[in-house]
């Protein structure tokens, strides 16, 4: 539970409404789409239209911004490019409130650079340590626009672990509850938080009971 939230119910609500008519496309019959994770489904959770939009970018930041308050974050990031928008709004929220306390990255998704310094993780300068806000010690938010399978979300997992940062939780937009978050769980042992639940139909459901 959060004690003091910035998100109300009712924004929460609101972008509940706007992910359903913006972001689901359903298949034409017997055309179904290729999912990140390999799988075919009838429905696609296309979360950027939202994410990137001017209607979206702060009620997304705002809830995810909730959230790493709660776990007591000092970085928020994923993979590569689902996270990049989230990360983002949650910075620009931060910044409207003052609060710079945490700082945001990404993982390529693509794996290392093969020019200049290599790096896998891009991240925000950090002023209170060199290595930027994913260092050794560092209580890291991961996240995510869409869940199935969650191997997105994994290979961000290990980038972050690998830099001894601490995975305090994983949390994403809109979970296709196929199995994803349980294996998540199970593998790195994280709290594992779905903003939006969608079922079988496509249809949204909010769960302030997770998330507030």
């Amino acid at each position: 539970m959060i004690a003091t939230r910035i998100t109300t119910r009712e924004e929460a609500e609101d972008l509940r409404v706007l992910l359903s008519e913006r972001s689901m496309k359903i298949a034409p019959a017997g055309q179904p789409f290729k999912l990140a994770s390999g799988r075919e489904s009838n429905l696609y959770f296309d979360s950027k239209h939202v994410t990137l939009s001017p209607e979206g970018i702060l009620p997304v930041g705002r809830l995810f911004l909730d959230q790493a308050e709660r776990w007591g974050t000092t970085a928020v990031g994923g993979l590569a490019a689902g996270s990049i928008p989230i990360s983002t709004a949650v910075m620009a929220c931060a910044a409207m409130l003052g609060k710079t306390n945490v700082r945001s990255f990404y993982v390529r998704a693509e794996g290392k650079k093969e020019h200049g310094t290599k790096e896998l993780i891009f991240q925000s300068f950090d002023r209170d340590n060199p290595a930027g806000p994913v260092h050794a010690g560092a209580k890291v938010l991961l996240v995510d626009d869409v869940l199935t399978t969650g191997k997105s979300i994994s290979t961000a997992a290990e980038a972050v672990l690998e830099r001894e940062a601490t995975i305090a939780a994983i949390v994403i937009l809109v979970d296709r509850c196929e199995g994803g978050a349980a294996t998540l769980r199970e593998r790195f042992g994280v709290p594992v938080v779905a903003l939006y639940k969608a079922n079988e139909r496509g249809e949204l459901t909010f769960h302030d009971d997770e998330v507030f």
